[in-house]
């Protein structure tokens, strides 16, 4: 994505990659691990001026440059707190389901919609109050800052591609 290299910009390079690569450390299957902050799904994040980041992401960048846009960054060892470079690939969304099934990691595609995701921090009754708030002129951040979710969350409800049953 365009703005991990605008967030680098802004910092000075050299500082953040040095204190980067001094948040990981050396695993013995070879796998440079993040021991910083995590996602929900283990994933390392780390921020970067008003950016937070995933840290596979802002390695690749480090290492290889910018990540053309609709790419994805992908694990060749299914350790999502994992940095190494060489362990780290580019591919689509596409890749990155079938890479996920041939490993056995998805059976058949996951169904993470609405009350369906074991993550989902809305019951039902809260998304209906928050198109009920969006109906009235709420915004997407004040929305997002009640019920403790992302704007990204309170986007996906207003266009219904999430949640569209509740």
């Amino acid at each position: 994505m365009r703005h991990i290299g605008k967030a680098l910009k802004r910092a000075r390079f050299k500082d953040v990659t040095e204190r980067f690569w001094r948040r990981t450390k050396w695993q013995e299957n070879g796998c440079r691990e993040w021991q910083g902050a995590q996602h929900e799904f283990g994933y390392g994040v780390v921020g970067i001026g008003k950016q937070t980041l995933k840290t596979h992401r802002v390695a690749w960048w480090l290492t290889n440059g910018p990540i053309p846009e609709g790419m994805q960054v992908l694990h060749k060892c299914d350790n999502p707190p994992c940095v190494n470079p060489e362990h780290l690939f580019l591919g689509t969304d596409l890749d990155n389901q079938r890479d996920a099934m041939q490993k056995g990691r998805h059976s058949k595609p996951p169904v993470w919609n609405g009350a369906a995701n074991p993550a989902a921090k809305l019951a039902p009754n809260n998304v209906k109050m928050v198109r009920r708030m969006l109906s009235v002129g709420y915004t997407h951040r004040q929305i997002a800052r009640i019920f403790g979710v992302t704007k990204s969350t309170i986007g996906r409800i207003a266009r219904g591609t999430h949640w569209r049953t509740a």
